[in-house]
């Protein structure tokens, strides 16, 4: 498995810091840089993290904003492709070997309905399956994430499935907590394994995205990864954890927990 960190937990900070902060934690080689939004990474920056990249061995791999991916009626998505694409430019150029991006937002659903309007999925597909078809172009994998917050086109399993099968590009990045949240986590572990291309891990109280420390919630993450061990999943397992202390403990917790299963 490939453990890594994601930079959510360093959100907020200034760009040095950012990137002072993954020269220091060298528990990983792997590290998710979350975009919060399009200007992620323009200018400097893209070749700064190309330079840290170099010098310590790193893999860069690029969360896409979720800033920005909201469709309206009568639009044809382009403006949000090409925010996409801008991401896929910088990844490029970062040899990242993958882009985790959401599936588009609709405006405010009215409440008590789930489905969103058919065009809305329409858009969806046109705008991911392009973007899916760039990014193999240059080599990167096309990665989906799933998300529980109402108003995303894609939420539960059965419209991750319809999505897959239409955007056959994409492989899917569990994130454990969205899928406990949505009450389907193991409807997605079940449905989903040939698709897995890796974990967001950390943990929750149950109410909220809390990226909590893994040990520090109601999510049996142990008895998840032992699952996929045993079905001998080789994927990244990506620490999502909200602050940067927690983060480093939840890494040691979970290297011990697969030095236990031989996997380390």
């Amino acid at each position: 498995m490939k453990l890594g960190y994601s930079t959510l937990a360093l959100l907020g900070l200034d760009f040095k810091s950012i990137t002072g902060y993954m020269e220091r934690l060298d528990e990983t080689s792997y590290w998710e840089y979350h975009c919060e939004d399009e200007g992620c990474l323009r200018g400097w920056g893209i070749g700064e993290l190309r330079k840290l990249a170099k010098k310590l061995g790193l893999v860069i791999n690029i969360h896409a904003p979720y800033v920005g991916i909201r469709i309206e009626p009568g639009l044809n998505g382009e403006r949000i492709l090409d925010i996409l694409l801008e991401i896929l430019n910088h990844a490029v150029k970062l040899e990242s070997e993958y882009i985790v991006t959401h599936p588009c937002k609709v405006p405010e659903l009215p409440p008590g309905k789930e489905k969103v309007p058919e065009w809305a999925w329409e858009v969806n597909l046109q705008i991911l399956c392009e973007f899916a078809d760039r990014c193999l172009e240059h080599g990167v994998a096309p990665v989906i994430e799933n998300v529980y917050s109402r108003g995303y086109v894609v939420r539960r399993v059965r419209e991750m499935a319809s999505f897959l099968k239409s955007c056959s590009q994409f492989r899917l990045m569990l994130d454990i907590s969205h899928a406990y949240l949505l009450g389907e986590l193991e409807e997605f572990l079940q449905s989903f394994f040939g698709r897995l291309y890796g974990l967001h891990l950390c943990n929750t109280m149950g109410l909220r995205d809390d990226h909590l420390h893994i040990d520090r919630g109601v999510i049996d993450w142990r008895k998840v990864l032992a699952s996929l061990v045993s079905r001998r999943f080789d994927g990244y397992v990506v620490l999502e954890v909200r602050d940067v202390v927690e983060m480093r403990e939840s890494m040691a917790t979970l290297k011990s927990f697969l030095r236990d299963l031989g996997r380390l």
